[in-house]
């Protein structure tokens, strides 16, 4: 019986451990706790949502196309830390894979470059918030 205890207590870290699939309310939940968290100014900063009908893969170029990120099956996510100032400036990419909610975060110095047929991004959330 004692041995059975072991084993089962064993096993709960893996089962705490478990991930489920994300949905898209639950991935932006993930982002802007994650924006909130992290960016440079917590007041001050834009988030947008790209939405690519699960076109696979995603993929964004620098305006250079000497980098790009690529993502398989995820939600992705552009942090713009300093919305008002020029270009290259600090921004991140948060890309949540849609089968467990683990997320990639990408430093990056560009706006993403949409290629043609690609959907332009939603903002979703805004700081300072402006009172309606």
């Amino acid at each position: 019986m004692k041995a059975y205890w072991i084993l089962a207590l064993s096993l709960l870290p893996l089962s705490a451990c478990k991930h489920e699939p994300v949905n898209r309310k639950e991935a932006d939940k993930i982002a802007i706790n994650y924006a909130k968290h992290n960016a440079p100014d917590k007041n001050d900063y834009r988030l947008y949502y790209y939405d690519f009908h699960d076109t696979n893969p995603i993929q964004f170029w620098d305006w250079s196309k000497e980098n790009s990120i690529v993502a398989y099956d995820a939600f992705v996510y552009f942090l713009d830390e300093h919305y008002h100032a020029n270009w290259a400036h600090p921004c991140r990419y948060i890309v949540i894979q849609k089968q467990n909610g683990k997320y990639t975060i990408y430093h990056w110095r560009t706006p993403p470059r949409i290629e043609d047929g690609q959907p332009a991004p939603q903002r979703i959330q805004i700081y300072p918030k402006k009172n309606n």
